[in-house]
């Protein structure tokens, strides 16, 4: 009985920390809808997982179809910190790339087992990488081994998923306005076309009425 009450005891616990958890997230996540850029979108949802989900070696790469490769768009300040300059991924030389390549996303308890990582001297020892749709990806890094749970993976999951939403949001808005910054540049050349045109066959009409 005391066995069974102490397993339900932390069942009941880890459901509440896993509500608590995604209740803060969905509320932090808000954010990302009011988000303009595709910029502004990386930024929010990296910091979110940085201060949110306390996890400080967060970035986002997406995917350029004219380099392929994975390039950084956002990095949390002590990832920043903790290293030189964000790598670039690219097929064959990441684990990043070939969760991106797979869509599906993955944890490693020690990363310094994993022959595939981009970095041998890494200092990171556990990994979480999620594909951003076919996007990019998210990876959320600790210098600790096993650092990663389930319930992480969960949450990691969730915020990916609106990130992704945000980022397509985004993207369309962006379009949009490039699209409405296009068509006003050509009113203004058009109009500026037709004042030149009035004014250049004004003066030799006026002659002919003249004559």
């Amino acid at each position: 009985g005391a066995l069974v009450g102490a397993v339900t005891g932390r069942y009941d616990a880890l459901n509440r920390q896993k509500a608590d958890l995604i209740g803060s997230l969905q509320e932090a996540t808000a954010e990302l809808s009011t988000a303009a850029t595709t910029e502004d979108v990386c930024d929010i949802s990296v910091r979110i997982a940085n201060h949110v989900l306390d996890i400080p070696l967060t970035g986002i790469w997406l995917h350029d179809e004219d380099e392929r490769a994975l390039v950084p768009a956002s990095v949390a300040e002590p990832a920043i910190d903790a290293f030189d300059s964000p790598p670039t991924y690219r097929p064959g030389n990441s684990l990043s790339w070939d969760a991106f390549e797979s869509g599906e996303r993955m944890r490693f308890d020690d990363l310094s087992a994993e022959s595939g990582r981009h970095n041998a001297e890494t200092v990171i020892r556990s990994e979480l990488i999620v594909p951003v749709g076919g996007l990019g990806v998210m990876n959320f890094g600790s210098t600790e081994p096993a650092r990663f749970s389930s319930l992480d993976e969960t949450v990691a999951q969730l915020l990916a998923s609106t990130t992704e939403a945000a980022l397509t949001r985004a993207d369309r808005e962006e379009t949009l306005r490039y699209q409405r910054r296009l068509l006003e540049r050509q009113n203004e050349r058009l109009e500026e076309f037709t004042s030149v045109v009035s004014h250049d066959l004004r003066n030799p009409l006026s002659v002919a009425r003249g004559r």
